[in-house]
C-alpha cells in the first residue's frame, strides 16, 4: 500500500488572503482510502513485520503532512488556524487508524511473551529431574522472556540455574554433614548449630564457634569447682572449729562436775551417820535427786561404779 500512497501523497497550500489547500480534494481520497483499507485489516502471527511495516509508513504519511504543515505556518499565519485544523484532522484519522494496528502488534507480542513464558516451565519441569532438583525450586528470570533470545540461548541460561542449583544444594548438604559429624564427636545436639547454616555461616564457622562454646562451658565449670572446692574447705574448717569448741567445752564440763561430785561425795563421807550393828558391812543410805547434762550423769554414772557405791532404783 504505502509506497504507492507516499507517491500520491503531494499537496500544496496556496496562500492569498486566506490559505487554499491545493489537490486537497486527492489528499483526502488517499486519507479516505488510507482509512478504508487499514480500518478493517487484521493481524496475525504471520504478518507481524507487515503490520510494524505498514505502522511505519503510514507513520510517514503523518510525518509528510506536518512537515508541509509547519512549512506553511512559517509562511502564512494569518490563515493559518483553519489550516492546521485541516490538517491535524487528517493527521488524526490516520492516527485512528494506527491505533488499532498498535494494539494488535501488542497484544501479539503479550501472546508470544505469554507463550515463551508457557514453554520455559514447560522445559523446566523436563530437565529438572536431570539435576536432582524440583521444578518449583527453580525461579523464573525476567531476561529469559527476551524475544531477541533464541531457544538455545534460553535452554542453556535455564540449564546453567539448574547447574548453580543444584551445586548449592550439594555444597549446603555438606556443610550439614559436617557439622552434624563434628557435633557427634563432641556428644553435642546439633539442631540449634545447624540453624546457623540457614543464617549464612559456613561450616567452619560454625565449628570454630562449637569450640569456643565448649572452651567456656568448660572454663565455667572449673570456675564453679574451685567455688565448691572452697566451699566445702570452709564447711570442713567451720566443722572444725566447732567440733574443737564442743571438746574444750565438754572437757571444761567434765573438769567442772568431777570437782563438784567430789564435793559432794566429801560431803556425804564427812557426814556422820549411826554406826550399824556389824561395824565391818556399815553403810549410809541416801536419797538424791540429780539434775545434770547426758554426759555428766554419765560421768557420775562412773564415779559411783568406780567406787562401788551401790545403787537402788526407787
Amino acid at each position: 500500500m504505502t509506497e504507492l500512497a507516499l507517491s500520491e501523497l503531494q499537496f500544496d497550500a496556496k496562500i492569498n488572503s486566506s490559505i487554499e489547500l491545493t489537490n486537497e480534494e486527492t489528499l483526502n481520497s488517499l486519507v479516505t482510502a488510507i482509512e478504508n483499507k487499514y480500518s478493517t485489516l487484521v493481524y496475525t502471527d504471520e504478518n507481524e513485520q507487515e503490520a510494524k511495516k505498514d505502522r511505519a509508513e503510514l507513520n510517514k504519511v503523518i510525518k509528510q503532512i506536518d512537515e508541509q504543515r509547519k512549512k506553511v505556518k512559517k509562511e502564512f499565519n494569518i490563515p493559518l488556524s483553519e489550516f492546521e485544523s485541516k490538517l491535524k484532522d487528517y493527521s488524526s484519522r490516520i492516527s485512528n487508524v494506527i491505533s488499532p494496528i498498535d494494539t494488535g502488534i501488542k497484544d501479539l507480542e503479550q501472546r508470544q511473551k505469554e507463550q515463551r513464558l508457557q514453554d520455559i516451565k514447560s522445559y523446566i519441569d523436563e530437565v529438572a529431574p536431570n539435576y536432582d532438583i524440583e521444578p518449583s525450586e527453580i525461579e523464573i528470570q525476567n531476561n529469559w522472556l527476551n524475544k531477541s533470545l533464541s531457544n538455545i540461548q534460553r535452554q542453556r541460561l535455564i540449564t546453567d540455574a539448574m547447574t548453580l542449583l543444584k551445586q548449592q544444594k550439594e555444597h549446603k548438604e555438606n556443610e550439614i554433614n559436617i557439622v552434624k559429624s563434628f557435633c557427634g564427636a563432641l556428644e553435642i545436639d546439633s539442631d540449634a548449630w545447624l540453624l546457623q547454616l540457614e543464617q549464612g555461616k559456613t561450616s567452619a564457622e560454625i565449628m570454630k564457634l562449637i569450640e569456643e562454646s565448649i572452651q567456656r562451658k568448660k572454663e565455667q565449670e572449673e570456675v564453679e569447682r574451685q567455688r565448691e572446692i572452697k566451699r566445702k574447705e570452709l564447711l570442713e574448717q567451720q566443722e572444725t572449729e566447732r567440733r574443737k569448741r564442743e571438746s574444750e567445752q565438754y572437757e571444761q564440763e567434765k573438769k567442772r562436775i568431777k570437782e563438784e561430785s567430789s564435793s559432794v561425795v566429801e560431803e556425804l563421807v564427812n557426814e556422820p551417820v549411826e554406826p550399824l550393828v556389824e561395824p565391818e558391812e556399815e553403810t549410809q543410805t541416801l536419797i538424791l535427786k540429780f539434775t545434770a547434762t547426758s554426759s555428766q550423769l554419765n560421768m557420775l554414772s562412773q564415779f559411783i561404779v568406780d567406787n562401788e557405791i551401790q545403787v537402788e532404783k526407787i
